[in-house]
Protein backbone atom coordinates (compact mmCIF):
# COMPACT_ATOMS: atom_id res chain seq x y z
CA UNK A 1 0.00 0.00 0.00
CA UNK A 2 2.69 2.67 1.02
CA UNK A 3 4.80 2.04 -2.34
CA UNK A 4 4.67 5.28 -3.53
CA UNK A 5 6.79 8.52 -1.68
CA UNK A 6 5.20 10.07 1.30
CA UNK A 7 4.05 13.19 -0.70
CA UNK A 8 1.50 11.17 -2.47
CA UNK A 9 -0.58 11.17 0.73
CA UNK A 10 -0.38 13.84 2.14
CA UNK A 11 0.51 16.70 0.27
CA UNK A 12 -1.91 17.56 -2.16
CA UNK A 13 -3.56 21.34 -3.64
CA UNK A 14 -6.36 21.46 -6.06
CA UNK A 15 -5.66 17.36 -7.17
CA UNK A 16 -1.70 18.75 -7.67
CA UNK A 17 0.79 16.61 -5.27
CA UNK A 18 2.93 19.26 -3.80
CA UNK A 19 6.71 18.37 -2.80
CA UNK A 20 6.85 19.63 0.56
CA UNK A 21 5.08 21.53 3.19
CA UNK A 22 7.46 24.44 2.19
CA UNK A 23 6.43 24.96 -1.20
CA UNK A 24 2.34 23.85 -0.01
CA UNK A 25 2.94 27.46 1.76
CA UNK A 26 4.44 28.99 -1.06
CA UNK A 27 1.49 27.66 -2.69
CA UNK A 28 -1.18 28.92 -1.29
CA UNK A 29 0.47 32.18 -0.64
CA UNK A 30 0.50 32.63 -4.38
CA UNK A 31 -3.10 31.37 -4.64
CA UNK A 32 -3.99 33.96 -2.47
CA UNK A 33 -1.99 36.66 -4.28
CA UNK A 34 -4.17 35.22 -7.27
CA UNK A 35 -7.18 35.73 -6.06
CA UNK A 36 -6.35 39.34 -4.31
CA UNK A 37 -4.41 40.71 -7.28
CA UNK A 38 -6.02 38.73 -9.76
CA UNK A 39 -4.83 36.45 -12.65
CA UNK A 40 -4.06 39.02 -14.87
CA UNK A 41 -1.49 40.75 -12.27
CA UNK A 42 0.03 37.11 -11.27
CA UNK A 43 -1.00 33.38 -11.98
CA UNK A 44 1.67 30.08 -11.62
CA UNK A 45 2.02 27.07 -12.69
CA UNK A 46 3.92 24.08 -10.20
CA UNK A 47 6.55 22.11 -11.81
CA UNK A 48 6.76 22.14 -14.85
CA UNK A 49 9.12 22.58 -17.54
CA UNK A 50 9.09 26.51 -19.01
CA UNK A 51 9.33 27.07 -22.54
CA UNK A 52 12.50 29.92 -22.75
CA UNK A 53 13.09 31.48 -26.26
CA UNK A 54 10.91 27.91 -27.86
CA UNK A 55 13.13 25.78 -25.82
CA UNK A 56 11.99 23.27 -23.45
CA UNK A 57 14.30 23.32 -20.16
CA UNK A 58 15.34 19.59 -19.46
CA UNK A 59 14.05 20.40 -15.78
CA UNK A 60 11.03 20.93 -13.92
CA UNK A 61 10.49 24.21 -11.76
CA UNK A 62 9.11 24.67 -8.69
CA UNK A 63 6.98 27.51 -9.58
CA UNK A 64 6.29 29.15 -12.96
CA UNK A 65 5.04 32.93 -12.06
CA UNK A 66 3.56 34.82 -14.56
CA UNK A 67 3.22 38.33 -13.52
CA UNK A 68 2.11 41.25 -15.77
CA UNK A 69 5.51 42.57 -15.93
CA UNK A 70 7.09 39.31 -17.09
CA UNK A 71 7.79 35.44 -15.99
CA UNK A 72 9.84 34.26 -13.10
CA UNK A 73 11.02 31.01 -12.15
CA UNK A 74 10.65 30.51 -8.10
CA UNK A 75 13.22 27.51 -6.79
CA UNK A 76 12.86 26.44 -3.40
CA UNK A 77 16.31 25.49 -2.10
CA UNK A 78 14.48 23.20 0.68
CA UNK A 79 17.64 20.67 1.71
CA UNK A 80 20.00 23.87 1.14
CA UNK A 81 22.75 22.43 3.48
CA UNK A 82 23.28 18.53 2.17
CA UNK A 83 26.22 18.38 -0.10
CA UNK A 84 24.61 16.25 -2.99
CA UNK A 85 21.62 18.63 -3.01
CA UNK A 86 23.53 21.92 -3.01
CA UNK A 87 26.35 20.67 -5.61
CA UNK A 88 22.96 19.87 -7.92
CA UNK A 89 21.94 23.14 -7.56
CA UNK A 90 25.36 24.94 -8.21
CA UNK A 91 26.50 22.49 -10.81
CA UNK A 92 23.50 21.39 -12.72
CA UNK A 93 20.10 23.68 -11.90
CA UNK A 94 22.10 27.27 -11.44
CA UNK A 95 23.83 26.81 -14.91
CA UNK A 96 21.29 25.23 -16.93
CA UNK A 97 19.29 28.69 -15.82
CA UNK A 98 22.52 30.64 -17.41
CA UNK A 99 22.55 28.55 -20.13
CA UNK A 100 18.85 29.06 -20.93
CA UNK A 101 19.17 33.01 -20.41
CA UNK A 102 16.24 32.47 -17.47
CA UNK A 103 18.94 33.51 -14.79
CA UNK A 104 17.82 37.34 -14.17
CA UNK A 105 14.63 36.03 -13.67
CA UNK A 106 15.30 33.22 -10.98
CA UNK A 107 14.18 33.61 -7.45
CA UNK A 108 15.71 31.30 -4.81
CA UNK A 109 14.03 30.72 -0.97
CA UNK A 110 15.32 28.81 1.72
CA UNK A 111 14.15 28.10 5.12
CA UNK A 112 17.25 26.98 7.22
CA UNK A 113 16.53 30.09 9.18
CA UNK A 114 13.04 28.82 9.68
CA UNK A 115 9.37 30.13 7.79
CA UNK A 116 7.48 33.12 8.58
CA UNK A 117 4.35 33.27 6.56
CA UNK A 118 4.65 36.61 6.18
CA UNK A 119 7.89 36.98 4.84
CA UNK A 120 6.34 34.81 1.66
CA UNK A 121 3.55 36.86 1.20
CA UNK A 122 6.53 40.07 1.12
CA UNK A 123 8.74 38.13 -1.52
CA UNK A 124 5.38 37.78 -3.55
CA UNK A 125 4.51 41.38 -3.15
CA UNK A 126 8.25 42.09 -4.60
CA UNK A 127 7.73 39.93 -7.33
CA UNK A 128 4.79 41.67 -8.12
CA UNK A 129 6.18 45.11 -8.15
CA UNK A 130 9.38 44.13 -9.60
CA UNK A 131 11.57 45.50 -6.97
CA UNK A 132 13.07 41.94 -6.37
CA UNK A 133 16.90 42.46 -4.59
CA UNK A 134 18.38 39.93 -2.95
CA UNK A 135 19.59 38.91 0.84
CA UNK A 136 22.71 36.98 -0.05
CA UNK A 137 25.25 39.68 -1.27
CA UNK A 138 27.30 36.92 -2.95
CA UNK A 139 24.51 35.74 -5.09
CA UNK A 140 25.58 32.01 -5.05
CA UNK A 141 22.13 30.49 -5.15
CA UNK A 142 20.52 33.57 -7.55
CA UNK A 143 20.75 37.04 -8.38
CA UNK A 144 17.39 36.98 -6.00
CA UNK A 145 17.42 35.01 -3.02
CA UNK A 146 15.30 35.07 0.04
CA UNK A 147 15.15 33.11 3.46
CA UNK A 148 11.91 32.60 4.45
CA UNK A 149 11.93 33.95 7.87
Amino acid sequence: MLDRPFRYYSLQAEGKFISSRVELLIYQALKEAQKEYGKDTISFEYEIKPVINDTELPMKTDFTVYTANGIWYWEHLGKLGNRNYESNWLEVKRPSYEKYGAINNLLTSHERNGIDPDKIKNIIELLISENLSTEDQTNRYSFHHYSLR
